[in-house]
């Protein structure tokens, strides 16, 4: 392992908080101290898959990662990635909102190919904030950062500060996980908002989700936008997952436009890679008709209680505190970063594995109360002789089965992993398809704690309902083969008494054939 060196904090991001770095290569290293509802061992698991599978991806407008994982003997976890210098596209976009066609287009054609080797390794961006597009050189070379971090801190029930939730998918938005389509949908917002100088919808926990339907159209964009790009962003914007083209497919049209483009002149109060000074004239982006009302921030760190669909303090850029700590070493082969150094996130949540030791205390109060009652019975008068001299055993009194206390709220939110054999079963709730197992399914305890209850469908066997209450345990079920139609069953021929009256004549029986043998004729009766 690598040897680092924490500098100062840069900011803080919900729960995570961003220090640069020193070492072998520059570095930006994300620390936290977990606290989450997923149980620690399953999460540094996961933590160290996604790690490894992310320090294997290498390309220019990718950011490297170095490492991932956590200090010895401690909560606090970390994820580290190679530093450059440049400036973040939120930025950028806040000193000049409006962007050339030519110079968006590029931007999102070279994020484009960055997250096609992205999903070529079986892994998903998830969080194309513009602030973790760095633009590096004088051409404003992209480069992604913190990819597959956010979504793996908020799949574990922790905040990750998100400020923009315009590149979020509207699946993402209630809490599934991202998939490949999340980030094209991902990649259109960031590209209309380089082209329109504002997000395409403002989001609120509240109200219709974003994206195009045949009910809400592509908000306004300037003039000058092609009708072909608009097109393209039509797709991209769908609120449909299964509407939107394919990756590659998009990122192909939008190479197409870049070179119609090419050549073209900046339109008035754009920015360009060519541009060096500011632009002499601002133009006013266009009114857009939102679906919803636009969010109202506030100078300071208040927000409206009903906005968005993550905490409210995931939308406000807290700045991290001057550091009060001298330079500390962040070597996890050798020694544990002190517990002063490192800025303790701002909530403490009470972890549900705190909930053990009560629960076991309980369960052995009940366990030995129960034994207590039994031997009493069998001992001092469990035996009593009834009216016919046969002995009768007194039943026991029964305990409770559960302890007769407040009602324990979950934590957080919980995720089990829903599976069949055989697997690739269909899974229903409520007459909609949610997926197909093994499917990992997040219960919200914000929502509901009600159980919930799912419907497993695979041709040729029986459908299953599971009703599944809040827990964080995996469930498989074994689906049973369809029973076979019974067969129809032909009716028997029905004899028709024959009716009262005189007896009918006897039947004359053919004579045999002179020769002895069967002439083969049938008689009709």
């Amino acid at each position: 392992m690598s040897t680092w060196t924490l500098a100062e904090a840069v900011e803080v991001r919900g729960d995570v908080h961003v220090h640069r770095a020193s070492g072998d290569i520059p570095a930006r290293i994300a620390i936290w101290r977990y606290q989450g509802s997923e149980p620690l061992p399953r999460f540094l698991e996961r933590l160290k898959q996604d790690g490894d599978r992310w320090r294997t991806l290498r390309h220019p407008n990718l950011m490297p990662t170095l490492e991932t994982g956590r200090l010895p003997s401690q909560i606090t976890c970390y994820w580290v990635q190679e530093e450059v210098v440049g400036t973040s596209l939120a930025e950028r976009l806040a000193i000049h909102p409006l962007v050339a066609p030519e110079h968006a287009l590029n931007i999102a054609r070279q994020v484009g190919t960055a997250l096609q080797v992205v999903h070529r390794a079986q892994l998903v961006h998830g969080d194309l904030d513009p602030s973790n597009v760095i633009l590096v050189d004088a051409k404003d070379k992209p480069r992604l950062a913190w990819g597959g971090l956010a979504s793996r801190l908020e799949a574990a029930g922790m905040d990750v500060g998100r400020r923009s939730m315009s590149e979020l998918a509207p699946e993402q938005l209630v809490g599934r996980t991202p998939t490949p389509s999340a980030d094209t949908y991902a990649l259109c917002a960031l590209l209309f908002r380089m082209l329109s100088g504002q997000e395409p919808w403002t989001v609120r926990r509240s109200g219709p989700p974003p994206g195009v339907t045949a009910d809400e159209p592509l908000p306004a964009l300037p003039e000058w936008v092609s009708n072909d790009v608009r097109q393209i962003l039509v797709e991209g914007l769908q609120r449909d997952p299964m509407r939107r083209p394919p990756l590659q497919e998009l990122v192909d049209r939008i190479e197409d436009q870049e070179m119609a483009a090419r050549g073209q002149a900046a339109p008035l109060g754009t920015w360009s890679a060519q541009v060096t000074s500011p632009p002499e004239a601002t133009i006013t982006p266009p009114t857009v008709n939102r679906t919803v009302d636009p969010m109202t921030r506030d100078d300071g760190d208040t927000l409206d209680s009903a906005l968005a669909n993550t905490p409210p303090s995931a939308h406000v850029l807290r700045m991290a505190p001057a550091p009060q700590i001298t330079q500390a070493t962040l070597a996890p082969s050798m020694a544990p970063l002190p517990a002063r150094t490192v800025v303790s996130p701002a909530r403490v949540q009470q972890r549900p594995s705190s909930l053990i030791v009560p629960a076991a205390v309980i369960g052995a109060a009940l366990l030995i109360g129960f034994s207590l009652v039994a031997a009493t019975v069998l001992w001092t008068g469990g035996r009593t002789n009834g009216a016919n001299g046969v002995a009768t055993v007194r039943p026991a009194p029964v305990q409770p089965a559960e302890h007769e206390g407040p009602e324990l709220t979950p934590a957080g939110p919980a995720i089990f992993t829903l599976r069949t054999e055989p697997p690739n079963a269909e899974v229903w709730e409520a007459g909609t398809f949610v997926g197909l197992t093994p499917l990992e399914i997040m219960l919200d305890p914000k929502k509901s704690t009600d159980p919930r209850t799912f419907e497993l469908k695979l041709a040729g066997y029986a459908s299953q309902q599971v009703v599944q209450a809040f827990s964080k345990v995996d469930v498989q079920h074994t689906l049973t083969l369809a029973k076979a139609a019974p067969r129809p069953v032909q009716p028997a021929a029905t004899t028709t008494a024959p009716a009262p009256g005189p007896a009918p004549a006897p039947v004359q029986q053919p004579r045999p054939a002179p020769s002895g043998r069967n002439l083969g004729i049938k008689v009709e009766r």
